[in-house]
């Protein structure tokens, strides 16, 4: 059996309803979030920040790692009548932008044929695999435990590339309860 790993970001923005999720579209009904295979010689961490790039147009600099959570999955899937054994590593990150920019590829592989916000009850629905239901669970579990007051001596969030202790959290963005989705024209 051939073995592949990938990692990705759990997104969430916050929102007036709460944090809302980013959510990738992938045709059917398949949701998930954004991730990728690891390069050769690629840390889990680097390989997610660069596919989050290449997949929404969200640059690292854009993202606010929240230290402490990580959840693994692990799955087999056929690809050519071939079973793959795959691990995905996914870290949560907090941004401030709604934009999301989906690549144009015009070769064969995945492509995202749109997007979505979405809030914690909607990406339950949304998600057709208990594993990333169970993903979604625990990264809106963190968010709140993250947002009572921290035990003192325990230190804050760092944004992601950054050891500065100096760094202001984001503001919250109030929004008025919309879901945006887009297809990849």
């Amino acid at each position: 059996m051939d073995t592949e790993t990938s990692s990705g970001i759990i997104i969430f923005r916050r929102t007036g309803e709460g944090p809302k999720f980013l959510l990738l579209y992938m045709g059917g009904a398949y949701w998930n979030f954004p991730k990728g295979k690891l390069e050769r010689e690629e840390r889990a961490l680097e390989a997610a920040f660069r596919e989050i790039q290449e997949e929404t147009g969200i640059f690292k600099q854009n993202l606010r790692l929240l230290r402490g959570f990580s959840v693994y999955d692990k799955y087999v899937y056929m690809r050519n009548r071939r079973k793959i054994a795959k691990t995905v590593m996914f870290y949560l990150a907090e941004t401030r932008r709604k934009e999301v920019r989906l690549p144009v590829r015009s070769g064969p592989g995945e492509t995202h044929e749109g997007y979505a916000w979405v809030t914690y009850a909607e990406g339950v629905k949304m998600l057709n695999h208990e594993n990333l239901r169970r993903n979604l669970r625990r990264a809106h579990d963190f968010i709140r435990r993250a947002r009572r007051p921290r035990p003192a001596g325990q230190p804050p969030h760092v944004p992601a590339g950054h050891s500065s202790e100096k760094q202001n959290p984001p503001a919250r963005e109030e929004t008025r309860g919309q879901r945006t989705a887009v297809s990849g024209q």
